[in-house]
């Protein structure tokens, strides 16, 4: 005959992974026992009490990879590059001479245009310009109106259109451009001798790019 099952069934009782298995979590792998275990300084009453990691003593680090780096290593760190200084010769000489004329040129265009509608708006003929006196006053307009256009353009851009045809830059503050543009008259009326002392100069600087430090040069200067 089957035996019937019981009326009243024992109740589930769950029980730890490592009950019965003769080890404990936190006894480094050894059987556990309440009494000292061998390589250990633990007492016997700090594992009776289940202290566990707390009494498991400090812990151990593992040695750095590379305690003392290898000699090779400190080849691996890259040195800055070496940038080439651009000596500023003949050419760069030229570009500077042919953005001038270039700068010229367009103050000219634009003050003879501006002296044109003047004269026909109020109907002056042009050949009152023979007078020598009207002639002379009409260049030191002409230079003063250059002047202020290619000083706006340094001052704004840092270059002026005829620069910018040949790659130059002030790359100054608004100071030294403008204390380079006053100091300009002096370098041209003098002859042209402080102009010409580009020339002679080992850096192509004329005596206004020497006394304020400045100078147009390449955008990859």
């Amino acid at each position: 005959m089957e035996k019937e099952p019981s009326q009243n069934p024992q109740p589930l009782e769950f029980q730890a992974l490592s009950k019965g298995l003769g080890f404990h979590p936190f006894s480094e792998g050894l059987p556990y026992s309440p009494q000292k275990t061998p390589g250990s300084s633990h007492s016997q009453k700090s594992f009776a009490r289940g202290t566990g990691a707390v009494m498991a003593g400090p812990p151990t680090f593992a040695p750095a990879f590379f305690r003392n780096p290898p000699q090779a290593a400190e080849s691996l760190v890259l040195a800055p590059p070496q940038i080439e200084k651009v000596e500023l010769g003949f050419t760069y000489l030229l570009a500077r001479i042919s953005a001038f004329f270039i700068d010229l040129s367009f103050s000219l265009l634009f003050c003879g245009v501006g002296l044109a509608g003047a004269f026909w708006k109020q109907e002056i003929p042009l050949n009152v310009l023979m007078n020598s006196g009207l002639f002379v006053l009409s260049v030191v307009f002409v230079a003063l109106a250059h002047w202020l256009i290619l000083t706006v353009q340094e001052v704004i851009f840092h270059t002026s259109l005829g620069k910018r045809v040949f790659g130059l830059v002030l790359s100054g503050n608004t100071s030294q451009i403008i204390l380079r543009a006053l100091l300009f008259f002096p370098s041209f009326v003098l002859g042209g001798v402080g102009i010409a002392w580009a020339l002679l100069d080992s850096e192509k600087r004329c005596w206004h790019d020497r006394v304020c430090g400045l100078q147009p040069k390449p955008f990859d200067f």
